[in-house]
């Protein structure tokens, strides 16, 4: 068993800044596209009160999505 001093610990490697990209989610009507960006993002992106009480947007939404980039892989997925 070693004594003596510990050494902090340091990152292995640095991780990159975060991208900023804008992600665009287009489908036909109640195909789940604003619960897919929901679930993503925590965010309800129906904010408008017709919105809420048609269970349909009207109006584009927006939501903020945090991201890193891992050295060695990035992830995709299949487009439609």
């Amino acid at each position: 068993m070693k004594t003596g001093k510990r050494k902090p610990f340091k990152p292995a490697r640095n991780l990159p800044p975060p991208l900023n990209v804008t992600i665009g989610v287009a489908g036909h009507i109640d195909h789940g596209k604003t619960e897919l960006v929901k679930m993503l993002t925590g965010c309800d992106t129906d904010r408008l009160k017709e919105e809420k009480e048609r269970g349909m947007s009207i109006e584009l939404g927006y939501a903020p999505l945090s991201c890193r980039r891992q050295p060695g892989g990035d992830r995709g997925c299949a487009g439609s």
